[in-house]
């Protein structure tokens, strides 16, 4: 095998491999932004029950 042959293959799998990280960054950023869509819902929905929970406790210590 002759350097070029070795240069060759070395620079085709560099290739491949960089193609094939390019494709994982991509799923990454999708699956990124999809999860963080999830949390900020869960977000939203917790910190509107935390409101909840302490109206419902002033009201009843009003009442009470």
């Amino acid at each position: 095998m002759t350097d070029h042959d070795l240069l060759t293959r070395i620079d085709a799998n560099l290739e491949a491999f960089v193609k094939k990280v390019d494709d994982h960054i991509k799923e990454d950023k999708s699956s990124f932004e999809k999860l963080e869509k999830k949390v900020e819902g869960n977000s939203r929905f917790i910190w509107v029950a935390i409101g909840a929970l302490s109206l419902m406790s002033v009201l009843i210590k009003l009442v009470a």
